[in-house]
């Protein structure tokens, strides 16, 4: 089953916008609010049916304006912090929302439908009724604050347009972000560091992690693949009264690439609390036949007002994929009033095997007929070693309930781990906000589960044993809803599914759980060599 935003209309939705831009942007007042769940709908439908060429893309991206790092990941906070601070710690953070003509007409863009959105508030852009021409972008840039103290900030892009050239024609491009906080641990110096591998701007992914693109297709056609490894230091204290700052152990902190220490090493001038964070960028190669690439950072250092000692240690391994038909079936999905929500799915060929294609979870809120955005991208990701992935709404919940190891992805609150018990669930191939197919799926888009015998509450859906392929159409009679406790990575084959509408299956009136079994080479599922 495929689904496409704009079919043969090449009129690409993008979640990031590629193309060089010349900035028109000026600080703008605020209006009125915008309703998330209300976007797209009509305006999709309205596209798809006038058969115009009307190609527009937007973007939404939000840094640090201290230093310029992504607000992704880097808004972290001391739950102390933020007593000490009456809950209110400003992060100072650039938006820049970028809506583009991808054609080569002119587009004329809808002023009041063109939405800016930060927190639900509409930015104007004093351009919003003039021509867009033909392969152009116009950016619209806010400076705003982030209460690190609040959960995080949402923000997003319509653009809505038409082309004057072509009767009835109409354009339409959505983009959507949501960046969330971290509860830092309550050390007395609270640093971090990070490591990360991205594709080079060489490569048809630039920019994209290394896991998942770096792919060993034939042994006998190794290649050295250019890639740049990026370490990141952040040091989040947060004082009561002017700068904090931290003092680097010069012989203690490094970065090792394969074992070895690269010079020169990273910036080790002290460290700020206004500054917060830096970034050192080195360029490798990873053999595509190789094992492994691994990479460390190591800080170690003290604080210049207190003396309390500041560390960190972070790695990344980074392995070539080898390509392989995963057949991702959705096996469980729990909703546990205490946290325990998680999507499970599997994977019966490929085990300790790593993502190499375009696969996602999509959640379906409640009677919607539209996916959310807020997908849970698998790509790069590796499954375990009897083939099975867990997407969780909270990894310290899930871990510390079902045992550590249980969760494999932490979506976050809103992410499609986060389901309700009248939602719709699938996995599905492509991106969410372009064309895509749906692989597997729990229910069926447009239609709630409330009130129907697959509803649940503080209980999970459990596929039946014998199911071994994905379906990408409904099938109630593959399902049960089980109120036992949640097995996440133990999926329980030994259940049978029934063709009788109301029939019963056995099933067992507890979980069998082996989070350390392996089934044998010719098992298709958890248990299945007991």
């Amino acid at each position: 089953m495929k689904y496409a935003m704009c079919g043969a209309l090449s009129c690409l939705i993008s979640a990031i916008a590629l193309v060089p831009v010349a900035s028109e942007s000026s600080e703008l007042s605020l209006q009125s609010s915008f309703d998330l769940e209300k976007y797209g709908n009509e305006e999709i439908a309205r596209s798809l049916q006038t058969g115009t060429k009307c190609a527009s893309s937007v973007s939404v991206t939000c840094k640090l304006t201290a230093n310029g790092l992504p607000c992704d990941g880097n808004l972290r906070v001391k739950k102390s912090d933020c007593n000490k601070k009456n809950r209110k710690i400003p992060l100072p953070v650039t938006i820049t929302w970028r809506y583009c003509n991808d054609g080569p007409t002119d587009q004329q863009p809808d002023g009041d439908k063109l939405a800016p959105n930060f927190k639900k508030k509409i930015k104007l852009d004093p351009n919003r009724d003039n021509i867009l021409p033909a392969n152009t972008c116009r950016e619209v840039i806010s400076k705003p604050n982030i209460n690190l103290c609040k959960a995080g900030a949402v923000m997003s892009m319509r653009y809505n347009g038409n082309v004057p050239s072509i009767a009835g024609s109409s354009c339409y491009a959505f983009a959507f972000r949501r960046v969330k906080k971290e509860w830092l641990p309550e050390d007395d110096c609270s640093v971090t560091t990070k490591v990360e591998c991205k594709m080079t701007e060489f490569s048809e992914y630039a920019g994209e992690d290394c896991a998942g693109n770096i792919i060993n297709i034939d042994d006998k056609k190794c290649e050295m693949i250019p890639v740049k490894f990026k370490y990141q230091i952040c040091f989040w204290n947060v004082p009561m009264n002017g700068v904090s700052r931290m003092v680097f152990t010069n012989n203690q902190s490094f970065i090792k690439f394969d074992g070895d220490k690269v010079t020169p090493s990273f910036n080790k001038i002290d460290l700020n609390s206004k500054k917060k964070c830096r970034e050192t960028v080195t360029l490798q190669e990873i053999d595509s036949c190789a094992d492994k690439a691994f990479s460390v950072i190591q800080v170690r250092g003290s604080l210049e007002d207190g003396g309390a000692e500041c560390k960190s240690f972070s790695s990344l391994q980074v392995t070539p994929a080898v390509p392989c038909d995963f057949q991702f079936i959705l096996t469980e999905i729990a909703n546990n009033k205490n946290g325990g929500t998680y999507v499970e799915i599997y994977s019966p060929n490929c085990k300790s095997a790593i993502v190499t294609e375009e696969y996602s979870i999509m959640r379906y809120k409640g009677g919607k007929k539209k996916g959310s955005l807020e997908t849970v991208r698998l790509k790069g990701k590796m499954t375990d070693e009897n083939g099975f992935i867990t997407v969780c709404k909270q990894r310290t919940k899930v871990n510390k309930i079902y045992g550590k190891g249980s969760c494999s992805i932490d979506g976050g609150a809103q992410s499609a781990a986060d389901v309700k018990g009248v939602d719709n669930v699938a996995i599905i191939k492509g991106f969410a906000n372009a064309d895509f197919e749906i692989l597997d799926i729990y229910g069926v888009p447009g239609e709630s589960g409330s009130g129907t015998d697959r509803a649940f509450t503080n209980a999970r859906a459990v596929r039946f044993g014998n199911v071994e392929s994905p379906n990408p159409t409904w099938d109630k009679y593959q399902w049960y809803v089980s109120t036992t406790e949640g097995d996440p990575k133990d999926w329980d084959t030994t259940t049978k599914g029934t063709s009788a509408p109301n029939a019963q299956p056995s099933i067992p009136l507890t979980p069998t759980k082996s989070p350390g079994t392996k089934p044998s080479s010719s098992c298709k599922g958890k248990n299945c060599d007991k």
